[in-house]
Order: C-alpha cells, then structure tokens, then sequence
C-alpha cells in the first residue's frame, strides 16, 4: 500500500522513493481522496514521477481517476532539454478483450491476446471494411493493455462467446457501438470462421543453390534465378521463412485448378473468378513479383460415355512469367505440365509443417477443386457431404495424393473417406475420377468450416461461415428439444397433465405433437431429436444473415453479464479498418465550450422540450455519427492547421468565437503533413459532431454568482441562459495518438518504463517534434469542431428566437500538452505541460489570456455530471505555484460504466431528471445510466477544493434545463 502523507489541508504528498524523480502531489479532500484510493490513479502519478525531465511534482487534481498510462485528472511538466512528450499525458482511451480472447491473423491461426506482448512483429489481422463490405488484412498499430476488476461475458443466439470490457467497441447494425450500449437481442457481426492455434514454426531446409544447380537449365538461367531469388529473400527458403505462407496458399491453388509449364518460355496460370485471382495476383506481388491478369472468351466441347456438351463461358486466367518463381515452385514440389496424367504426391516436407502452415496449402486446393456448401435437394435442413473430385488417366494414379490430403484433414479431426473411383470417358479419352468425401455429419461440417474453410474462393467462404454458424445453431436447437423431451417424460412421471406439460415446455421449435409423442412413445428420438420443421433452411439463412460477399454473417446478442475478473486485460490499434476479428466478433477511439446568450431561464422552461428534440436533431451524436458539414482532404489538412479559423472563414460563426477560444482557436505548430492518412480519414466525416460518452451539449442557466465582479467581466448574470459544449477531436485525435504511440514504441521501446503505457520521445528528438506538430493539428480540429458545433446550435435556436445570439465566453482544452513560461526555483523557464483531463488556470497578466479578461485572470469552465451543476471559475496566480497554473476539469468518475448499468436503470434516471425539471434527449438511454450523477464525484467538493486551494476561485454556478447525449 502506498503510503500518502497529510501536509495541509487538501494536500498531500506520496514521498519521492525508488526510481521517482519527484514526489507526487494530490489535491483533494479527505473524501476525494478517499475515493481516488479505490483506483489506480496514485500509482499512476508515481509512475509519471519516474520520467526524465519531471520538474517539481507529479500532480493529481481533485477530480483524478485511473486513466491510460496517466491518471485523468494529472497534470506533470517536463524540462525542454532533458524532459519527455507522451500521447498518454495528453489524452488517450483503451477498451479491451480479455486475455484469452483468440484473434484472427491473415493467414488463418489464432493467437491468443495476451501473446501478442511476447512479439513486436506481427503478421497483419484479418479485418473489416465497413465501405466495400469486404475481408481486409490491417497491420497492427499498437499493443496495449491494463488492469481490469470487471468484465463483461457476451454470449449470441448462434452459438459465439466472447468477454471484453464494457466500453469495447463491437460492429452493429448502428456501426461500431460500444458493448455496454449494445442491448440483448441487438444484431452484431461476427466471423464464424476461427482458424488454428499458432505454433512457431520449426526451421528445417527446403530449397537451396545446390536444387537449382542440379537443373538441366544452362549456367546462366541459373545464375538468374539464384540471383532473383536472393533478391526476394526466398533462397536459401527455410520452413519459417516470412513469405513460406503465402508460397503455400499459391501451391495448394495450383495443384488444383492453376498449371506450370517449364522451359524456354516459363509460365504459371491459375484459373477461377477475377475477383478469386486477385486475391492470388495480391500475395504473388506480396512476394515481390508480377503477374496478370486475362480474360477470353472461350468455347468448350465435351463428350463423356452418357452425352456431348458445347458451351461457351468467359475464362479468366492469372498468369506469371517468372522463371525464378516458377522454378522455385517446381523444386518444392509442384507438378508440372497435364497434372491429370502425372501420379504426384504432397512434397515430404509439407507434411513435417505445422498444422497452421498444412491449412494454407489444403484450404487454397479446396478453393479451387472442393465442392461448396450446399443444402440437400428437397430437404433444405441437412447439407450434402464435401467432395474433392480428381480426374487421372491412370486408376492407379492420384490414390496417394488423395490419401495424404484425408490424413491432414485427420489431423484437424475433420473425417473423410475415398470414395471407389469411377471410369469415365472424356473426348475419347479415358480416365478415372477420384473422390474424397468429407463426411456431412453437422459436427464434421462445424470443424472443417471452422478451422480448415476455404483460400482463394471468396463465394465458398461466405457460405462456408454462414453453414457453420447455422449448423452451431441447428445443435443448439437440437440439444433444447432433447432436454425438452426429457423433461416431458419427467413431469409425466410427477403426475402433471398435458395441458401442464404443454405449457411449461412448448415454444417455437417444441410443439404439442412432439411432446406427446415424447411422453407416450419411450422410443420416440432414441437416437436423437430430428431438426423441427420450421427451423430457418440454409438458404433462408445465407439470405438473411450474410452481410456483404466476404464471410461477414450478423448474430445477435442473447445475455451480457457481469463478472469479476482482476487480470489485464489488451487492445490493439489497427491501421486503415481500425477493427479486427477477436473470438469470431468484429471489434475496434477534449475541451470545453461556453456560450452565453441574450435569453433568460424563464424564456427557455415552457419550451424547454421542443428545444430539446430541435437540437438533439441539429448536433449529430453518437459513437462513429458522422456530420452535416461534408470536407474533402485538402480542406481537412486547412482545418488542421487553421483550427476555428478555417470554420469561421467559410461562415460558421464570427471573429469574436475564435478570439475567446485558448490560443485564439488555432495552434500555430501544427502541421498536418504529420498527421496520418489514417487519422485524417477518420476525421473527414466527423467534422461538427458530439461522439459519445461524457461528451454532451447543455442548455443551462446562471444559478448562482460568487464573485459579481468577474462574472460581469465575464458577460454572465444570474438567470441568464447559457449553453456548454463538450467534446473533443473524435476519430482523428485517437488515431494520431495511435499512430505516434507506435512509433514512439517502435524507435524508444518501452523496457525502461515503469509502465508500457507511458510510451514517450524525448521533446527535442523528431519524433517528438513531430508529434507535438500532429497533436495540435489534432486540436485544431476540436476547436473546429466546437466552432461548427456553435453555428448549428445558434441556427437551432434561432427557430424559437428570432433575435437569438450567443457570445463565446471561453473555450478551454481538457487534454493537452503545451509549451509554456513557469517559475522554478526562483526563474521563469520555459516547461512542456501535460494536462490530462486537467483545464488551464492562468490568473491575471499572462499574454496567453484575451485581452478582455487579462486584468482578472482566464476563464475556467469544470462542467459537472448529468444532472448536477458545472461552474465556471477564475485562474490564479496561486494556480502556477500549485500545480503549473492546472486545475480540475470535471467531477471524475468513481462508479465503472458496467456498475451503473447493473445498479441503475435508465427509465428512473431519466424520471430523475424531469423531476429537476431538466428535459434530456439522447441517442441510446444507456448512455444516461453510465453518465448520471451518481456515477461521478461530487462536483460541488472538487470545485470547492480549488477554491479553497486558490487553484481557481468560484465565479458562477450552472444548472442545466436542456441535456442532449450521444
């Protein structure tokens, strides 16, 4: 435990020991204090102790609480020279999975989470394009993780289990929604096909010089190959080598419907749908080499023993002229020539790979040459069993082949049988056809879905994932009406009459003839219970619940639940798609505004209803809501260097807006060719928008004045109407912390932190440069943000109030990291301040403060939770001695989301507020639960706290009328 020592009152002090560099000062109450020590956040601020260049305290505000890497409410000031930049101290948010949740690499294994710490490198995650509705692979961006006590256990209608924390996004028929707003029997997208485990492949020789010098080819091909294969990284090719895996996603499709000609002219062709060859054209050029693709007309003649056909299709065909390539493909293996009158077996040293590496081959040859899924002619409730058909001119050719394919297939415990071959004749010629069954036993089906599926054959993999969700929910029927058989035959037993027995047991799937038949008929279903009738048929199935062409199938949300846990739980961040494949789900990121206008609170009650409905329609919100205010990029990259500026330019508000925003609404340093195009895509659709969570619009009005003289100063008086807005830079702020976070990790590591997540660059480096020119950009988009977020609130207003206008009081940030002048040991130097959930405090005479306001001091704006009062104070210069001119920003939370959920229910808290006369609307109700009064701190003792530090001094109390949430 650790020990927190008294100096004064609302002061204390962790003394500095270890590897701190400067002792930790908490600001609070006996009370706050209390209920910081339920959480993480004291050791947090002895962790920010232990950074370079930490300058006179680690600082903990009266409103902290656990945060990511910092404390929320922290504030911590770095020299310029020796001293840090980290994206953690300025603001940044994780949602994560549990540490055994499995998640989904591009080429079909799993790693469990919590291993992704023991590797930097990682090969990309299969992800989701919420734009084409397709399977993308995405590089991960940045590993994360943190302490949990709570989880929530998520189980679907078909059959899928995962567990994540209660603010992890999950994709919904809303976009991505995050779990504790996503309701029972809600539809969410899944991937039903899972993979195999991952095992590091062993290193054992595959091809080398001495294979190719052993060619009958002349010295100089040789010497091109060797020299071209080098290049690539593929000579000498060992097992584990980096692009093994795609070589064997290639192979297996060419053993199947491709071909290689050797010789003068090399040529490798594959054959199949366009949109199936350029999923092959994509890992060849992966590899290094080019190719591609045709297409021609075609006609074709067949005559077998029965029949003679002709027909005519267009052909598509993939091709590479690669000798190196095509060599390399023959040395490990690959027939070569008409594979039909060849007798070839799997390579030796395909069966030594791991069970990963095995899947890659048999899945691509399945794409190409196994039959698809399919439900049974007449009865749309079983599908047919799976065949791999091999036509040879030999009978005896093909048998050993198709037997190594049945004990791989052994090996992931699908069950197959060879089918006697049958003669056949094909244009006077021939042949014998060869067939592998896999067994249409639903549990078979289920695994080889599941685990093996199918490579290059994007229609066979949809229905493949969709078959083996519908065959998970087909057992889960099945099991409910055996037990509902059993239990029929028991309450018979018990003396309970039909009409009891019927009640009691009958739904959907259970009627009374099936019933009956149970009760009377001891043999009715001995050997299981048959599907019932009105079970959904595959093909209703595929129609229903397949989203997109890719494999993505819709579930549905059957129980969430509470747990204990008290383990880390992990994260990652995602370039392009910002999602990825975890348990078979599809998962996935401020300041503060005041306005005070010409309206009194008596103009406002009678109305205060429609005025909620009217803004709640003008201010888009929501997690991942877009904006009515459509940019293209290059004024995107204008908004990022021009902040409210730009907003103002094309008439979205006035002169006076931006000029009483901090740093005039524009931080000069940013740059926005150092913002990602990740970042700037996420932005794009963003621009005057709420988001969600705290994130809030309120109408409120002037309750109290504390000090008549600031607060006329300040252009507020009792009853006067005002409206607050708090939000942040959405999307784009998340992914530029991201993006630097990754390469702070990447260039700096992270071995001499105390905690991963206090992932930083040295403020003079270029990285740290760089990120400081992002993060403003980044700011520059809130303020923004703010300003659109202002324009479409005035013209709301102005619906009910002709005259209606509202003046910018002030606009402060709540997460930044800002060069400023501060006095230590006597001088004035200059310090980088890292406020995290924390609000600027300059008092009178800084230059950083508008004119207007620069003989009292600036504005200080601490909005309070749903329901309670915000307060507007004044900064000190008692502020910069404390805590480097930082106070609170808000009351802090002490309830988790997932607690509210459980204790609370969004029908009272919403009569709750009606009651207080306060009219809210919101997106998702839920949303009041985890943002109501009880779940945060009581605002009243950390203003007070401030006040009697002299950290910001009372000014004004605001209550609200008008709440719109996301």
């Amino acid at each position: 435990m650790t020990e927190v020592n008294k100096l004064d009152k609302n002061i204390y002090e962790i003394g500095k020991s270890g590897k701190m560099n400067v002792p930790v000062r908490i600001y609070a109450s006996e009370k706050l204090l209390k209920d910081m020590k339920k959480d993480n956040c004291l050791e947090q601020g002895k962790n920010v102790a232990m950074l370079p260049g930490i300058q006179k305290f680690s600082i903990v505000l009266p409103d902290a609480h656990q945060g990511y890497g910092f404390s929320i409410g922290g504030v911590a000031a770095f020299d310029i020279e020796k001293g840090i930049i980290s994206p953690g101290g300025v603001g940044y948010d994780i949602n994560c999975l549990s540490k055994n949740s499995r998640i989904l690499n591009e080429f079909g294994y799993w790693k469990r989470i919590e291993e992704f710490n023991l590797n930097s490198k990682e090969s990309n995650l299969i992800t989701f394009n919420k734009e084409s509705l397709e399977e993308n692979q995405s590089e991960i961006n940045l590993f994360m993780k943190k302490y949990s006590e709570k989880i929530i256990n998520i189980k679907t209608k078909y059959g899928l289990n995962i567990i994540a924390t209660e603010d992890h996004p999950f994709y919904t028929k809303n976009g991505m929604n995050e779990m504790k707003r996503i309701s029972e029997n809600e539809e969410i997208l899944v991937y039903p096909f899972e993979g195999v485990e991952y095992e590091k492949p062993d290193k054992f020789l595959l091809v080398d010089e001495k294979d190719i010098n052993r060619l009958d080819i002349s010295t100089t091909s040789k010497l091109q190959i060797i020299k071209k294969l080098k290049s690539l990284g593929l000579l000498p090719l060992y097992s584990n080598n980096e692009k093994l895996p795609l070589i064997l996603k290639i192979m297996g499709h060419n053993f199947g419907d491709g071909s290689l000609i050797m010789g003068k002219n090399p040529q490798i062709q594959f054959y199949g749908k366009k949109e199936d060859l350029e999923l092959i054209k994509k890992d060849i050029e992966k590899i290094g080499l080019k190719c591609s693709i045709f297409s021609r007309k075609r006609i074709h003649k067949m005559k077998t023993s029965y029949k003679e056909y002709t027909f005519s299709r267009i052909e598509h065909y993939l091709k590479s002229n690669s000798n190196s390539f095509g060599t390399l493909l023959f040395l490990l293996g690959t027939p070569r020539g008409n594979k039909a009158e060849q007798d070839y077996c799997l390579p030796e040293w395909l069966m030594k790979l791991k069970k990963w590496q095995k899947r890659l081959f048999i899945s691509s040859l399945f794409g190409a040459e196994l039959s698809s899924p399919k439900s049974v002619t007449g009865c749309n409730l079983n599908l047919y069993s799976l065949i791999l058909s091999l036509n040879k001119r030999n009978s005896y050719h093909g048998l050993k082949f198709v037997n190594q394919i049945s004990v791989i297939l052994e090996s992931f415990g699908v069950n197959s049988v060879l089918i006697k071959s049958r003669e056949d004749e094909l244009n006077g010629t021939r042949s014998t056809r060869i067939r592998l069954m896999i067994s249409a036993r639903p549990e078979n089906l289920i695994k080889f879905f599941s685990t093996i599926n199918y490579e290059y054959n994007i229609k066979k993999r949809k229905l493949a994932n969709a078959a083996a969700l519908w065959l998970k929910y087909k057992f889960k029927i099945k099991e409910l009406r055996d037990k509902a058989k059993v239990k029929a035959r028991e309450m018979r037993v018990l003396g309970y009459n039909k009409k009891q027995i019927f009640d009691e047991l009958n739904n959907a799937y259970i009627n009374e003839a099936f019933l009956e038949k149970s009760m009377y008929n001891e043999n009715y279903g001995k050997s299981g219970s048959r599907i019932a009738y009105c079970f959904i048929t595959f093909n209703e199935f595929v129609k229903n619940n397949c989203y997109g062409d890719s494999g993505f199938i819709w579930d549905e949300i059957e129980s969430k639940s509470e747990e204990s846990y008290n383990d880390y739980v992990y994260d990652f961040t995602i370039n392009k798609n910002h999602n990825f494949i975890a348990n078979s789900f599809v998962v996935s990121n401020c300041s503060v505004r005041l306005l005070a206008t010409n309206l009194k609170k008596e103009n406002i009650d009678r109305k205060r209803n429609e005025i909620s409905k009217s803004l709640f329609n003008a201010i888009p919100t929501g997690v991942g809501k877009g904006s009515r205010v459509k940019i293209n990029n290059e004024e995107m990259k204008e908004i990022l260097e021009k902040g409210a500026k730009w907003a103002v330019g094309k008439g979205y508000g006035e002169k006076r807006d931006y000029e009483f925003t901090e740093e005039s609404g524009c931080m000069i340093e940013a740059d926005s060719s150092c913002v990602s195009k990740e970042a700037i895509s996420r932005g794009l659709n963003q621009l005057g928008s709420l988001g969600a969570g705290n994130h809030f619009l309120e109408v409120q009005y002037v309750d109290e004045i504390f000090d008549k003289k600031i607060a006329g100063v300040f252009g507020l008086e009792k009853g006067q109407v005002c409206i607050m807005i708090h939000c942040g830079s959405r999307g784009l702020g998340h992914q530029v912390a991201s993006d630097y976070m990754k390469l702070m990790s990447d260039k700096y590591g992270f071995e001499n932190l105390p905690d991963r997540q206090l992932i930083n660059a040295p403020i003079n480096s270029e990285l740290g440069k760089n990120y400081y020119k992002a993060m403003s950009a980044a700011a520059n988009f809130a303020f923004c943000n703010k300003q659109v977020l202002t324009h479409l609130t005035r013209e709301a207003m102005k619906k009910f109030y002709s005259e209606f206008k509202a003046d910018v009081v002030y606009d402060v940030c709540h997460n930044i990291a800002k060069f400023e002048e501060h006095e230590i040991d006597g001088k004035k130097v200059k310090l980088c301040v890292h406020r995290k959930g924390a609000t600027r405090s300059f008092g009178p005479g800084r230059k950083e403060i508008p004119l207007l306001y620069r003989d009292v001091g600036q504005p200080v704006i601490i909005p309070g939770s749903m329901g309670t009062a915000s307060y507007v104070l004044v900064g000190t210069k008692k502020a910069e001695e404390l805590s480097f001119s930082s106070t609170a920003h808000g009351a802090g939370r002490v309830m988790s989301r997932h607690e509210a959920m459980k204790k609370f229910k969004s029908e009272e808290v919403k009569k709750d507020l009606e009651k207080k006369n306060i009219s809210v609307t919101a997106g998702s109700w839920k949303s009041l639960v985890e943002e109501g009064s009880e779940v945060y701190k009581d605002i009243d003792e950390v203003v007070k706290v401030s006040h009697e530090l002299g950290m910001g001094n009372l000014v004004a109390r605001l209550k609200p009328i008008v709440v719109i949430k996301g």
